[in-house]
């Protein structure tokens, strides 16, 4: 005995399992062919977003080495001849400190947070960011420690994640 039973004419039930095959393929063709335009699409984008960046970092790279050349700015003075933070003997020559710290820091790091506490040994300056590599930290660290503004350089941390380096440093600011 047959345990199903076909209502439909013979062949019918053949030429509806071809129909939907051929609409499933299909289906299936378009659902791939407009997944590979969107990549297509995005890698177009990338490489236009590549070359504005490639194109913005050359001229950062003019506009520095133009900055490099220029002399160090000498401090306010007074008439009589004393600069205006010794005057006030109350604070540091900040515009210096400023400038020194702009120059100092390597192109391929990132400051996010500088934070200036007023300890009972002098002043000291928390200074965290980011950077591509551990080795423009370590030229930050460098560049601090070399510099007449800045010493007792601490590394609180530095850690290497998956794309970049994050780092906190305190250093104390020297009184000039």
């Amino acid at each position: 005995m047959k345990k199903t039973l076909n209502l439909l004419p013979a062949g019918k039930k053949e030429r509806i399992a071809r129909g939907m095959a051929f609409y499933a393929g299909a289906g299936i063709l378009l659902y791939l062919a407009v997944i590979c335009g969107l990549w297509a699409y995005n890698l177009s984008e990338a490489k236009s977003i590549r070359a504005a960046i490639d194109e913005t970092d050359k001229k950062v790279a003019g506009l520095r080495s133009q900055i490099v050349g220029l002399p160090l700015p000498e401090p306010i003075v007074t008439p009589e001849g004393q600069g205006i933070a010794v005057k006030l003997g109350q604070t540091p020559p900040w515009d210096m400190v400023l400038w020194e710290l702009s120059h100092i820091t390597p192109e391929k790091v990132w400051l996010s947070l500088i934070d200036i506490k007023d300890s009972g040994g002098g002043i000291s300056m928390s200074i965290k960011g980011f950077s591509k590599t551990q080795v423009a930290v370590a030229d930050f660290i460098g560049g601090l420690e070399e510099s007449r503004y800045f010493s007792d350089v601490e590394v609180v941390f530095s850690q290497k994640g998956e794309t970049d380096a994050v780092f906190e440093l305190r250093v104390k600011i020297k009184w000039i």
